[in-house]
């Protein structure tokens, strides 16, 4: 077998600027979120929705909320981290 060498790679990353911007956009978002789901809620329940309609609600605001606290999560530990968190890492040989 041969030992395979470490390749150097190009890290992208978010800027700290951009990480704070995408913050403040994602608390809106999440507060846009909770309205969203008690106006259309009580709408669905004042008007005995079909379940299925109600179901696919749910699920879709359990996938915005569940997308909202990732990137949340993502922006807040790029901000925090020296070095930021990588977005994309690429691979650079030499012998291309």
């Amino acid at each position: 077998m041969t030992q395979e060498t470490e390749r150097p790679t190009l890290s992208i990353r978010p800027s700290k600027a951009a990480s704070r911007a995408g913050i403040i956009m994602l608390i809106f978002m999440f507060l846009f979120g909770i309205g969203f789901s008690f106006l259309v809620g009580n709408v669905l329940y004042e008007n005995e929705a079909p379940t299925g309609f109600a179901f696919v609600f749910i699920v879709f605001m359990i996938g915005w909320f569940g997308i909202v606290i990732y990137l949340l999560i993502y922006n807040f530990q790029n901000l925090k981290r020296e070095k930021g968190v990588p977005l994309i890492e690429i691979d650079v040989s030499k012998d291309q």
